[in-house]
């Protein structure tokens, strides 16, 4: 089997008749032995072994965040996540840190007595060819989006009359694309969270302003002066082929203005969405729309692999040949080298 020496500790404690002793008094026990059994058979089967072992799938980083607040130290934690779901030592160091930063960023948070608020806008200029988020193009919806915006605006008034006397940690305005709303629309929002929510405590406040096809220096403005201390611009990619594949009605060279003009308007924490794996796309490709994108010097780079989803059209409508593993593989290697050269570090 490759990758032998990963599995060592795998091996050691697994009957090779694949047989486990059900405890149901342990549930976790029992699954975490099922899972090492059915893994150790397919790493057999296929001659390979995965760097998540058995968590892939899984948020890993929710297992050793939940084993520092118990207490446990790190060298604990390693052995744990060796033993118990047979990750690579790569991925247990990454998952580790990664833990350790979430921790303190959410050390910041008051639980007891604060919350976060999302407000959620489902409506979009075209629906992307992989998502499968509740998302509706403005175009055939459009009457409707009024209707929505009333009710809406009823429910953040309940919540924030709910919610009086608590701290309000971070505003998310999310989606769909927020910023399909004309200029008019979303300064009401915004100008309806400054109102009735208690902004004084507020750690950031996000805009989802993802799609460069619904910005102008007017919306970015009106996001700026609306309170909004962090956005959202996502490329995913900059090739144009690709972008066209994926049914987005813009192209790189829109990304670049967008990103220009939110500089201009103002705002200077900046997040950026890409994919790695997407219909028509090439490891030379992606390495081109990482290079651009690490040159506009975000403060935010978020690097996706795409995964296929039964409410995406991309499940049942091929309109290009999807990278193989070991393609996107190249690409994820890429991403984590060059962020890391660039001093971006995972949190």
């Amino acid at each position: 089997v490759a990758q032998d020496h990963e599995n060592r500790a795998m091996k050691e404690k697994m009957a090779l008749d694949g047989s486990v002793q059900v405890d149901f008094e342990d549930r976790k026990k029992t699954k975490n032995e099922l899972k090492q059994q059915l893994y150790y058979l397919l790493t057999v089967y296929a001659g390979k072994t995965l760097p998540w072992g058995t968590l892939t799938g899984i948020r890993p980083t929710k297992i050793p965040m939940e084993l520092l607040e118990d207490g446990k130290s790190e060298d604990e934690i390693r052995s744990y996540m060796k033993e118990t779901y047979l990750a690579s030592d790569e991925k247990i160091e990454l998952s580790l840190s990664v833990a350790k930063r979430e921790l303190e960023l959410l050390s910041r948070i008051d639980y007891e007595n604060g919350y976060s608020l999302y407000v959620g806008i489902p409506f979009c200029p075209s629906t992307c060819l992989y998502c499968s988020f509740t998302s509706y193009s403005l175009a055939a919806n459009r009457s409707k989006v009024d209707l929505y915006l009333d009710a809406l605006v009823k429910e953040m008034r309940f919540v924030a009359d709910r919610m009086k006397g608590r701290r309000l940690d971070t505003v998310y305005f999310g989606g769909g694309t927020p910023t399909t709303l004309d200029e008019a629309a979303l300064e009401a929002f915004l100008q309806e969270i400054q109102e009735h929510f208690d902004l004084s405590h507020l750690r950031e406040f996000t805009v989802e302003a993802g799609r460069p096809d619904t910005l102008d220096p007017e919306k970015l403005l009106a996001i700026r002066q609306g309170g909004a201390t962090r956005i959202s611009i996502n490329p995913q990619t900059m090739d144009d082929r690709v972008l066209a594949i994926m049914g987005r009605s813009h192209t790189s060279a829109d990304i670049l203005r967008a990103y220009q003009q939110a500089l201009e308007a103002g705002h200077r924490d900046i997040n950026m969405d890409l994919i790695a794996g997407l219909p028509g796309d090439t490891p030379a490709g992606f390495q081109h729309t990482m290079e651009q994108v690490l040159s506009l010097s975000p403060s935010n780079i978020t690097v996706h692999t795409l995964a296929l989803k039964k409410a995406a059209t991309l499940y049942y409508e091929k309109r290009a040949a999807l990278p193989t593993a070991d393609m996107v593989e190249e690409m994820l290697s890429f991403a984590s080298r060059s962020l890391r050269a660039s001093d971006y570090h995972p949190y």
